[in-house]
């Protein structure tokens, strides 16, 4: 898998208690990711949220 990934979509999810974050989708050409901006994977769910999987926090999509 490379290691040129590109950003192909930005968003501003909310966390349950009200902190926001951005959330970058990436691709290498081949597979996805979503990360923040550090680069720090997430976990996608399959109702369109996001898991933090150090902290089992989910992340809910406000805007993109």
């Amino acid at each position: 898998m490379s290691e040129d990934w590109t950003n192909i979509q930005i968003m501003e999810c909310e966390d349950l208690s009200g902190a926001i974050v951005t959330v970058f989708a990436q691709s290498d050409g081949e597979h996805r990711r979503y990360v923040f901006g550090n680069g720090h994977p997430l976990e996608v769910n399959r109702d369109g949220t996001f898991t933090i999987p150090e902290s089992q926090a989910v992340l809910s999509v406000m805007s993109i």
